[in-house]
């Protein structure tokens, strides 16, 4: 339980949004004296008003600035809690060289919010290893008009496409993101296939940038049950603490063995649920899992 300092949450997110996670965390008495801190695109004195009646202490808003959310996150914290991290870099790797440019995207704009070249292509590594499976989700939610579950997807992508400097890509979803709340589904059906041709074309634009992403099978290890059993335990740790971190460390120790064809499946649904940080989720898969071997 010690183990949270902090909670750091957007009001649009899936199944339960953050106004209902806020309540949640005020009536919880362990975790009633958690800072929370909101990071929203509005900043009106009626959504403030409704956050902190919610459970919300502070608001960082959108774009986050790292620099802004570390001062919010000095100012709510225990000092003995907030520490500098430093770490050695490789001086071979692509944040120690002149960043070359990337297509369209906005460099210049993308470290002025992240505060490094480090972190930029960590942000910009994760935004590539996702594109087909969130557009494809994107699409499949347009097609059932599935209308506030699709204003979140392109909220998110508005947000994501922002912080790595892809500008236009971002200004689109955001009209997106209107119409969906809108309900306006004529423009949605007009312009959601344009949007994603363009998301979709950072695939060839980053694929060069990421070439460990393109790895066959064919010269990975085969998992053992053993293996399995271990990595399994440390996510169940990493879960039980919220340790986002150690989540992802156990998602690439995964990502690292061939699987059984009727394995791969649940690895997707698996990695999927970490990505989203969807507990629930990966327990279940985890022991749907377990009950197959």
């Amino acid at each position: 339980e010690g183990r949270i300092a902090a909670v750091i949450l957007d009001l649009m997110m899936p199944e339960m949004d953050g106004y209902e996670v806020m309540r949640h965390i005020s009536r919880d008495g362990r975790r009633r004296n958690i800072p929370v801190l909101v990071t929203t695109g509005e900043t009106d004195i009626e959504s403030e008003r409704k956050c902190l009646e919610a459970g919300a202490w502070d608001f960082v808003a959108k774009p986050i600035e790292m620099r802004i959310l570390a001062s919010k996150i000095k100012q709510w914290l225990d000092p003995e809690k907030v520490k500098k991290e430093h770490r050695e870099t490789n001086s071979n790797s692509k944040a120690k060289t002149e960043l070359p440019p990337i297509g369209d995207l906005d460099i210049e704009y993308s470290l002025g919010l992240l505060g490094s070249e480090d972190l930029f292509w960590s942000v910009l590594g994760d935004y590539y290893r996702v594109i087909e499976k969130k557009a494809a989700l994107i699409k499949k939610l347009e097609e059932e008009e599935d209308w506030p579950a699709y204003t979140i997807q392109v909220h998110a992508l508005k947000s994501a496409s922002k912080q790595i400097g892809a500008l236009s890509l971002s200004d689109r979803a955001a009209d997106m993101e209107k119409a969906g709340n809108e309900r306006n589904s004529a423009r949605i059906h007009e312009n959601t296939d344009a949007m994603l041709i363009q998301y979709r074309a950072y695939l060839d634009i980053l694929a060069e940038y990421f070439p460990e992403e393109q790895e066959t099978d064919e010269f990975k290890e085969d998992v053992t049950w053993d293996v399995l059993t271990q990595l399994f335990e440390n996510m169940r740790i990493a879960l039980d603490d919220l340790d986002m971190d150690e989540m992802e460390e156990v998602a690439v120790e995964l990502k690292k063995y061939n699987y059984r064809d009727a394995e791969k499946e649940l690895l997707e649904k698996l990695l999927t649920a970490v990505e989203e940080l969807d507990v629930d989720s990966c327990e279940e898969i985890m022991s749907e899992w377990e009950g197959k071997n």
